[in-house]
């Protein structure tokens, strides 16, 4: 009856076709609890994508760009990180971080030198510009942070990190399908 269900949805008046088979995902054959989930995970993103925007702006430099700079600040260990190392940190491409390092570099905020462990690559650092710029925003995104993710007990935050790493691999999966079926 099940499966009966399923093939069927759509056909009523009101229905609709279900957007997912997993049974996990369905109850009482429905799928509108995984359709408010995933609707509300769109609205954190880009709750997320806004703060980011936000810490950006109070330091003249974009969302990336803000980003790109915690990760350097997070990797560097104060002597400077492959460009390499922060594209795979952040999972974007080499060419992102070339770009937007490019244009940290020239506003002054981020520092490229050769490698000295390897001459074929660059290191990322801050330079005291940058640092400062970071030094001064940090209270407010640890204010952000505290707010934001404040709901979150030592299990949740462990259950959270576990269900984020998953839907990353997951999602890789889904995007080399998408990029197989449009080529």
């Amino acid at each position: 009856m099940g499966r009966r269900l399923s093939a069927a949805r759509g056909a009523g008046r009101g229905a609709h076709p279900l957007t997912t088979t997993l049974p996990v995902l369905l109850k009482r054959g429905s799928d509108a609890g995984f359709r408010r989930f995933l609707y509300d995970f769109m609205t954190v993103a880009e709750r997320v994508e806004t703060l980011r925007a936000h810490f950006g702006r109070e330091v003249g430099i974009t969302g990336p760009q803000y980003t790109l700079l915690m990760a350097v600040l997070q990797l560097g260990d104060g002597v400077g990180v492959p460009p390499r190392a922060v594209a795979d940190h952040l999972r974007v491409t080499r060419a992102f971080v070339a770009l937007e390092a490019g244009r940290l570099v020239r506003a002054g905020v981020l520092a490229k030198r050769a490698n000295p462990a390897d001459g074929r690559s660059n290191l990322l650092s801050l330079t005291p510009r940058g640092r400062r710029m970071l030094d001064r925003l940090i209270p407010e995104v640890r204010a952000v942070n505290d707010l934001f993710f404040a709901g979150l007990d030592g299990p949740g935050y462990a259950c959270a990190r576990r269900l984020m790493t998953r839907l990353l691999a997951d999602s890789a999966k889904v995007l080399k399908r998408v990029a197989r079926s449009r080529a």
